[in-house]
């Protein structure tokens, strides 16, 4: 848990300072499979799986994402700082 806690507070301060992008934990939601963090870079909406190295997808988790690929949304799941920024590809 300790690397995904990592992972996530590294986005978030990322985000903060920047005018373009904003992002917030939705950690405790009550919709079952929903990414850990919700946001906007430069507008357009992104959603991030954090997980650990290792870590697995539920099949739950693989559905909302591809659901929110499908409704135009950015969604992927990050191991690791290069995965979050490689998600970012084209914003």
């Amino acid at each position: 848990m300790g690397r995904e806690r990592n992972l996530t507070e590294r986005i978030l301060e990322w985000a903060r300072p920047r005018p373009d992008a904003s992002f917030f934990k939705t950690t405790g939601n009550v919709v079952v499979g929903m990414p850990d963090l919700f946001g906007h870079v430069r507008g357009r909406a992104v959603w991030v799986e954090v997980k650990k190295q290792g870590g697995k997808v539920s099949a739950i988790q693989a559905l909302r994402l591809k659901t929110l690929r499908d409704e135009g949304a950015k969604a992927f799941v990050a191991y690791d700082w290069q995965d979050f920024q490689m998600g970012l590809d084209g914003l």
